[in-house]
């Protein structure tokens, strides 16, 4: 189907930053693709948050509910439009 979005899986978030709105991005090493095709990514445009909370969880920190809520609600807000 011409509009189905082709699907990237993720490997692994390599880090995190904020663009200039103040919006979380990670830096995703796409599975079977080298780093030349890192891509940053908003919490939003992944289909499983665990990845995200994975990520968290790597670095030390956990990723509190009400941000994963507040990720996911504008994940929903998005794919509504």
């Amino acid at each position: 189907d011409e509009d189905e979005e082709d699907l990237w899986t993720v490997d692994k978030i390599i880090e995190h930053k904020k663009d200039e709105a103040g919006r979380r991005l990670y830096r995703v090493r796409w599975k079977g693709f080298t780093a030349a095709d890192d891509t940053w990514e908003p919490a939003d445009s992944f289909d499983d948050f665990k990845t995200v909370d994975l990520y968290w969880r790597s670095v030390g920190r956990s990723r509190s509910r009400s941000i994963l809520a507040a990720e996911e609600h504008a994940r929903s807000q998005s794919s509504s439009r």
